[in-house]
């Protein structure tokens, strides 16, 4: 055997800390308008009789109110031989199928693909580390493959959450 056999290569990994989501500030003007929304909605529900949907649009109204203004925490993130956490969450490197590190605007973030059916694509955010290392160090264990953002998501960007 060899020595350079011999040597164990240790496996890139890199951590970071980052809001878990990038925070708007809304107007009173937005919360106003989710509330003439839900009510709208909700009294047309009632006319027409369907009273389960009339209460289920109120919830969602204020559902919709209390997380808008919900502030994002601090998580920590890691790369590692592990997987990719966020948070409390783990990732394993199997059931990735292949990430994008999506660094156009002033909130970079991670899209993985992943194989599972439902929510097939996960967000993580970047933050201030540095998208190059994070990109070297995920190309260590997964494929790079072009990805966008998924519809849902930029319909709640342009809702303001």
């Amino acid at each position: 055997m060899t020595s350079e056999q011999n040597i164990s290569h240790p496996s890139p990994s890199i951590s970071w800390t980052t809001l878990e989501y990038q925070y708007r500030p809304k107007e009173p003007s937005w919360y106003a308008s989710v509330v003439i929304i839900a009510l709208a909605l909700s009294a047309g529900a009632f006319i027409v009789s369907n009273y389960l949907f009339g209460v289920l649009v109120i919830v969602a109204g204020f559902s919709f109110a209390l997380l808008g203004a919900r502030h994002p925490i601090e998580i920590e993130c890691e790369i590692s031989k592990a997987g990719i956490r966020a948070g409390n969450q783990l990732y394993p490197h199997n059931g990735i199928q292949s990430f994008w590190v999506l660094d156009i605007d002033d909130f970079p973030r991670i899209i993985l693909r992943s194989t599972r059916f439902f929510l097939p694509q996960i967000i993580i955010p970047i933050g201030s580390a540095d998208p190059e290392a994070i990109r070297g160090t995920l190309a260590a264990y997964l494929k790079e493959e072009e990805q966008e953002e998924p519809i849902t998501q930029r319909i709640m960007d342009r809702l303001g959450f």
